[in-house]
């Protein structure tokens, strides 16, 4: 993890393992960052549950006046200091330890912040309680914004009656995969996602659970069949009475690959097209390894894949150990 942009940039920043600490992805952060810029200068930032403090530091490097981190957790404390000082940014910070909700009715007294920002442990519903809060408090600046980075479970269906406006929301935790079985269920009356039993590879999921998987995360998609299928590709688009195969591409890395494919489908079977979607830019840097590699060290990867499937990962991994 590091600072993306400002005084700061490309400084590494420390964090914890485990899954108190559920750190913003760089990817989400530049996200969140080019929607939040023009706030950014000169603004009074408040980061809630702010774990490693990476969010308040990415404020202070891209020229926020003052930033205030609430934690309560004293190994966290203790991280976000370490990270300040080795940025050199702690003249703009405060630490106040403890928390949020027990800390933020002894702020009214201050200036308002212009940006506050919350991340709180997924599925506890702590999101409802500090919103309900703010919105009787003198905190929130005039015009000012709150994000929140929550799971896609969260319900907001409240928001409204405690007099919030949604300026802006943005998910995560989708995948390449879906992203692209989406866009083609778009463009095509049947979509028919085949699910390889390959006896050469040992994958963490059998075909099976793949193929249940697959089913559970696209059932809102009424055009999308999952069939597991063995041998080549191109005997499986006949069995299915199908003419065009889609393929994702991510990088520039992958075409050489995909090309070879497509040419060598093509040869076997001219009747038979290959159709190549470009990922979607916030999953371009996105794969299976990474996922797994994130999972292993008991990180939350719910900003990368659907709730099922971090679920499903999260229970197979531990039943590894």
């Amino acid at each position: 993890m590091r600072v993306i942009a400002g005084t700061a940039r490309s400084m590494p920043l420390r964090t914890v393992k485990g899954l108190d600490v559920r750190p913003t992805t760089d990817r989400t952060k530049e996200t969140l960052f080019n929607i939040l810029m023009p706030w950014i200068p000169g603004c009074r930032f408040l980061d809630l549950y702010a774990g490693s403090g990476s969010i308040g530091i990415e404020a202070l490097s891209r020229g926020c006046a003052h930033c205030t981190f609430i934690e309560k957790t004293r190994a966290h404390q203790n991280l976000i200091l370490e990270n300040l000082d080795f940025t050199h940014l702690s003249d703009n910070a405060r630490l106040i330890r403890g928390d949020v909700n027990a800390v933020l009715p002894r702020l009214e007294s201050e200036e308002p912040f212009d940006v506050i920002f919350m991340d709180p442990p997924f599925d506890h519903q702590l999101e409802k309680t500090t919103l309900e809060l703010l919105a009787h408090s003198s905190l929130p600046a005039e015009d000012g914004l709150i994000v929140v980075e929550a799971s896609p479970r969260t319900d907001f269906s409240y928001l409204e009656e405690l007099g919030y406006e949604i300026f802006k929301e943005r998910r995560y935790g989708q995948s390449q995969h879906i992203d692209i079985i989406k866009r083609a269920s778009q463009q095509f009356d049947e979509v028919i996602v085949g699910v390889l039993t390959n006896s050469k590879k040992t994958p963490l999921f059998s075909t099976e659970e793949r193929v249940n998987i697959l089913r559970e995360v696209t059932k809102s998609i009424p055009n999308v069949t999952i069939k597991s299928f063995e041998g080549l590709s191109v005997n499986f688009v006949r069995e299915c009475n199908a003419q065009v195969i889609i393929r994702g591409l991510r990088a520039i890395t992958d075409f050489e690959y995909e090309l070879s494919m497509a040419q060598t489908n093509r040869i076997l079977a001219p009747d038979i097209d290959t159709m190549f979607l470009i990922t979607s830019l916030e999953y371009a840097y996105l794969s299976s390894t990474t996922v797994k590699e994130v999972a292993a060290y008991d990180a939350s990867i719910e900003q990368f894949v659907p709730p099922v499937v971090s679920e499903a990962l999260r229970k197979k991994l531990e039943s590894r150990h």
